[in-house]
């Protein structure tokens, strides 16, 4: 967000990391009370329930929030909603839907969860702790995938492929509005492309990836998946015994081909291609 808005985007994933964005909205007014219009938006749509084109219905599993302007009403908003679980030594755990994250950057190549604040300082913040997201990592990672191919249509899942609405062109210049440069000492990093100062819709897909991250999506075992896609009807791919034999899949629904960038999301998830759960 920032002082006259709160800019906020939804991903569905899948298996393999494939993903699909599910919508974008704006909610414009002034931020620095939890209480105001934004907000009151914000928590309306984390309340949503998104339809699946087999039938089932999904909440948001979490949501992330920049702490890095009025830091204030990020964490008065967290501690209205379930938080993530954290243990020092068995990590950080995402139990409850509609989870809040209060986050924050991280210059880090290697790990998309950066770190997370300690005991004594989340303490000092009512106990809300803030997990950082090595944004040079997701990055990277983000456009390597935005480099995959179209698949083509009845083609089988394309992992990593970033499924995305037919936005207006301003929002894709958001999206790829960052480059790699490199310091005098060789040292690499991500920094805006002039004339693209505009990279909010950048911003959000840093924090999906974190809230995936923190929801679990790397250790996600096959009866993981299966699980989720069985509560929204989504055919999963056959076993490990029998991918052993010759398989045809069966051919998904073609891909959205409409979408919009402005004050509302689409809620309408037909013909949504592959199984997805959200996130």
């Amino acid at each position: 967000g920032n002082p006259a808005r709160v800019e906020v985007g939804v991903k569905a994933w899948g298996r393999g990391k494939e993903a699909w964005h599910l919508g974008y909205w704006v909610f414009d007014g002034d931020v620095s009370n939890s209480n105001s219009r934004p907000w009151q938006l914000l928590a309306d749509l984390l309340a949503k329930d998104f339809r699946h084109a087999n039938g089932g219905t999904l909440p948001i599993w979490a949501m992330g929030i920049d702490t890095g302007y009025e830091a204030g009403a990020v964490y008065d908003f967290a501690l209205r909603h379930p938080q993530p679980s954290h243990n020092d030594a068995t990590g950080t755990r995402v139990y409850a839907m509609r989870t809040v994250v209060c986050t924050a950057g991280a210059s880090d190549w290697h790990k998309i969860i950066a770190s997370v604040s300690k005991t004594d300082a989340a303490r000092k913040r009512q106990n809300v702790r803030i997990w950082k997201v090595g944004h040079q990592r997701v990055k990277s990672e983000l456009f390597g995938w935005l480099k995959n191919l179209i698949p083509p249509e009845g083609d089988t899942p394309c992992p990593g492929y970033q499924h995305y609405p037919d936005y207006a062109r301003a929002w894709f210049r958001g999206l790829c509005s960052e480059q790699v440069l490199e310091t005098k000492n060789g040292e690499r990093y991500y920094d805006i492309i002039p004339g693209r100062e505009r990279n909010e819709p950048l911003d959000t897909e840093v924090y999906q990836f974190l809230c995936a991250a923190l929801c679990g999506i790397d250790r996600f075992k096959d009866a993981r998946w299966r699980e989720l896609e069985e509560k929204v009807g989504t055919p999963s791919p056959p076993s490990e015994e029998a991918q052993k034999q010759p398989v045809v899949m069966p051919n998904p629904a073609s891909r959205p081909t409409a979408g919009f960038l402005g004050s509302r999301g689409s809620d309408w998830l037909g013909d949504r291609g592959r199984g997805w759960f959200g996130a």
